[in-house]
């Protein structure tokens, strides 16, 4: 049995959204007398990142995360934690445009056994740059 993981860093607040838009549905009156919402999704996780859906999470697990591009965030961090394991399955469930990676790269048919990722961080700034800076 596999746990279903809704993995982003607005995974709450999307949910708890989605659940408010109801009430301007056809399905409002429905829901009204159940009591029940369809965005509740009370077998789902919901994890803001991939330390909390480690923690809370300790099952096999089919893993929601946003950004198809897998360029940036959490669906980069996870991509390139699950690629090297040939167990694991990456399933991308929207086209993306031939000018990004690695996403792009994954549509060609046979799928490329090596993938270029460019890996992009946030570096304090030290020294003569920060002065630079702070002109």
């Amino acid at each position: 049995q596999f746990a279903l993981v809704l993995l982003n860093h607005v995974a709450f607040n999307t949910l708890e959204y989605a659940k408010t838009q109801v009430e301007w549905t056809s399905l409002a009156a429905k829901y009204a007398t159940d009591n029940e919402n369809p965005f509740n999704m009370k077998y789902v996780y919901r994890c803001h990142s991939i330390e909390e859906m480690d923690d809370n999470v300790r099952r096999l697990r089919v893993i929601l995360a946003s950004n198809a591009e897998l360029d940036t965030g959490l669906a980069q961090d996870l991509f390139l934690r699950m690629a090297g394991n040939p167990k694991n399955l990456i399933i991308l469930t929207q086209p993306v445009p031939q000018s990004r990676f690695p996403g792009a790269q994954l549509q060609q048919t046979p799928t490329p056994r090596v993938v270029d990722v460019l890996r992009r961080s946030t570096v304090a700034l030290e020294g003569a740059e920060l002065e630079r800076y702070l002109e």
